[in-house]
């Protein structure tokens, strides 16, 4: 998959992003991510139709319920959901995707890259946000610095 920074720091500009599929068990990696965005100044939205409410805050049950709107998403669901939520993504009007569902960039499934590619979806996928945001901590730069070497980092 070939993700650009362009692609990374375009979807780092938005400022309202869907996390869909977050755990509402707090020690999940999905809400500490989900909490890493928003201390960074983000509004990182909680979607989940399992869950009303997320630390106090309203959790919807789909990307088209927020209100206001997301202007991306960022899907930590598994992998047999995320063609269904890329389509509710487009009818949302979200076109900026980011897909961190344990997987590796080439595990996206062709049928995703398609959707995105007829719909115009900008895709990010294979590599985790941490690894792009400032003073993440070492653990995430190692990530980042095994892809670099590898050949895997966007723009490598």
């Amino acid at each position: 998959m070939n993700v650009t920074m362009e692609q990374i720091e375009e979807f780092f500009k938005l400022k309202r992003i869907a996390f869909i599929g977050v755990s509402c068990n707090p020690k999940d990696f999905t809400r500490r991510l989900m909490q890493e965005f928003q201390n960074r100044g983000f509004e990182a939205v909680p979607v989940n139709p399992n869950i009303d409410q997320l630390d106090g805050e309203k959790c919807y049950p789909q990307v088209d319920q927020t209100i206001p709107k997301a202007e991306g998403a960022l899907l930590v669901t598994p992998p047999e959901r995320t063609e269904e939520i890329l389509l509710d993504c487009v009818r949302s009007g979200v076109y900026q995707v980011w897909i961190l569902n344990k997987t590796v960039a080439h595990s996206i499934s062709p049928e995703t890259r398609e959707i995105c590619r007829q719909n115009g979806v900008s895709l990010i996928g294979g590599v985790c946000p941490y690894m792009f945001l400032p003073r993440s901590g070492f653990i995430h730069q190692l990530h980042g610095w095994i892809l670099k070497i590898t050949g895997d980092y966007p723009g490598a």
